[in-house]
């Protein structure tokens, strides 16, 4: 089969080799900027449990519980 766009024969084939192409380029690029905001968002939770291990006493119980999830 081949499809006539302004005067060329496109196969149909390779129409839809370029629209899975395409498709598959898409759903990797928002894979990875939904890897980048998990890499963000455990960036911001270590930071935060940084700082609440800094706040709490280093022996107590709360505190072995923050450097369990730190490590």
């Amino acid at each position: 089969i081949c499809i006539h766009i302004k005067s060329a024969c496109i196969n149909k084939d390779f129409i839809l080799f370029l629209l899975l192409k395409v498709s598959a380029s898409k759903v990797l690029q928002e894979t990875c900027n939904y890897i980048r905001s998990l890499n963000r968002e455990v960036d911001n939770l270590s930071e935060r449990l940084s700082q609440l291990l800094e706040s709490v006493d280093e022996d107590s119980p709360e505190a072995a519980v923050i450097r369990s999830l730190l490590m």
